[in-house]
This record gives C-alpha cells, sequence and structure tokens, in this order.
C-alpha cells in the first residue's frame, strides 16, 4: 500500500512538472503564468485539500484562494539573473505528522527548489522579451521622426541651386521663374 502512495506522489509530481511547460505556452506575461501555477503548487502536496501557497515579488503577491500563513511553510527564493527575485512558499493549513522537513516530504523540497528555478528563468525570459520590444519600439519611434524630418527636405542641385520636384523634373526658381528644365550636373 505505501509503494502504491509513493508512486501516485511521484505522478502527481510528474503532472505538476507537465502542466508548468503548457502553463508556459499558454501565458504571455508574468503575471498570468504566476498566477496560473500558484493554483497548481498545492496539488503537488502530500496532503493537497490541506495546502495552500504563495508567490511574493517585490510589490506583488500571488496566492492560492484559501491562502492562510501558518507556522507549517516550506519557502524558496527565486532568482532572476542570479539575484533574489522573490519567494516561493507552501503551507500546511494544519499540523500535519511530521515527515523529512517538518511535515513535508524531501521530494517535496526538491520539487519546490525546481519549480522556484523554473520561474525565474521563465520571468528572466519574459522580461528580456519585454525590454526587447521596448528597444525596438524606441527605436521604430526614431527612426519615423527621422523619416518625417528627411521627408521635409528638398533636393536642390548643389551646382544650379535648381529644385528636384517628385516626379523628377528640376525646377528653376531665380528670379521667380517657374520653368521646368534639367539639371545639367
Amino acid at each position: 500500500m505505501e509503494l502504491k502512495k509513493n508512486l501516485q506522489e511521484r505522478i502527481k509530481e510528474l503532472n505538476f512538472i507537465y502542466s508548468i511547460s503548457d502553463i508556459i505556452e499558454r501565458t504571455s506575461t508574468i503575471d498570468d503564468f504566476l498566477g496560473n501555477i500558484i493554483k497548481k503548487m498545492p496539488l503537488v502536496l502530500y496532503y493537497t485539500e490541506l495546502a495552500c501557497a504563495r508567490i511574493v515579488l517585490k510589490n506583488q503577491e500571488f496566492k492560492t484562494t484559501n491562502f492562510k500563513e501558518t507556522a507549517w511553510k516550506m519557502a524558496t527564493d527565486i532568482f532572476v539573473h542570479k539575484k533574489a527575485f522573490g519567494t516561493l512558499e507552501i503551507y500546511y493549513l494544519e499540523k500535519m505528522p511530521e515527515k523529512e522537513e517538518g511535515p513535508f516530504l524531501k521530494e517535496e523540497r526538491s520539487l519546490l527548489d525546481a519549480a522556484a528555478e523554473h520561474m525565474g528563468r521563465v520571468i528572466e525570459c519574459k522580461l528580456d522579451e519585454k525590454e526587447r520590444e521596448e528597444i525596438i519600439h524606441a527605436e521604430l519611434q526614431k527612426a519615423i521622426s527621422e523619416v518625417k524630418i528627411l521627408s521635409g527636405l528638398l533636393p536642390i542641385c548643389a551646382s544650379c541651386k535648381k529644385i528636384r520636384n517628385d516626379t523628377g523634373y528640376w525646377l528653376n526658381f531665380r528670379r521667380s521663374e517657374k520653368l521646368v528644365t534639367y539639371c545639367n550636373y
């Protein structure tokens, strides 16, 4: 019976890992990604029905609907670009039997650490993508403004001072003459 329970626990963990990949593919923002991940976190714990979770990133918080801070906690840092960026926390809402790490299994510690590491990498990618989009947008805006400036310039022959119109003809504007002529240079 114990072997069957252990196998069921490993299956829950594998399903969680696969669901992270699915969530990455379906979400485009960091908020959507973390909001969906936090809902899945309690499902990997041994006592799923008595678990809750929270992700804290600087001034943001993502938590399960039943979230409550308790004394039965396991947490790990989320690193982005090798700097602590936030924390992933899981809690039991009631006292549970002692396991390897308080009421938590060593496999749950490994899974929590792996999830936080994966979250950090996804956040890095999404932040880098957002930064690239902002740079591209700024460069595009600059290019558009330069095109507007260039479109206001007139092509003038340096030698004869005639002005070329949009159709390619050179106009002579000396002495208020409006004769269409060709530039010889």
